[in-house]
C-alpha cells in the first residue's frame, strides 16, 4: 500500500522517512538507492517531529485516528491511505510531461 504513494513522490525527489515493522521488497529496493530512510520499528509520535507531510498506511483504525489527530493539532497536512476522514488532503492523479506537472481530481 506504502509502496504506491512512494513511487508517486519520488520523481519529486523529497526527503522521505518511512516507519514500519515490515517492508516489502520494492521499498528495500528504493532504500538501498538512497532514495529514502528506513526505520523498521513501530511507529512514534515523535516520528511526526520536524515532518511536512505524514502519509498513514497502517490498517490499524485506531492508529490512523489517533496520527491524524496529532497532525492536526501540530498543523502537519496527513493522508491516511483509504480513509477519507482521516485525510486532510488526497493524493490527485498525476500527468508529468516533463517539467510539467497536472493533477487531477474529482469531486
Amino acid at each position: 500500500m506504502g509502496s504506491r504513494k512512494i513511487k508517486k513522490l519520488l520523481p519529486f525527489k523529497p526527503k522521505l522517512t518511512v516507519v514500519s515493522l515490515s517492508v516489502s521488497d520494492e521499498v528495500r529496493f528504493y532504500e538501498k538507492e538512497h532514495l529514502f530512510e528506513v526505520n523498521e520499528r513501530e511507529f512514534d509520535m515523535g516520528d511526526l517531529e520536524g515532518k511536512d507531510l505524514v502519509i498513514i498506511t497502517t490498517e490499524n483504525l485506531e492508529m490512523q485516528r489517533l496520527v491524524y489527530e496529532k497532525c492536526q493539532e501540530v498543523k502537519v497536512p496527513c493522508n491516511c491511505v483509504d480513509s477519507p476522514k482521516y485525510c486532510s488532503f488526497i493524493f490527485p492523479a498525476l500527468v508529468v510531461d516533463g517539467d510539467v506537472v497536472v493533477a487531477i481530481n474529482t469531486g
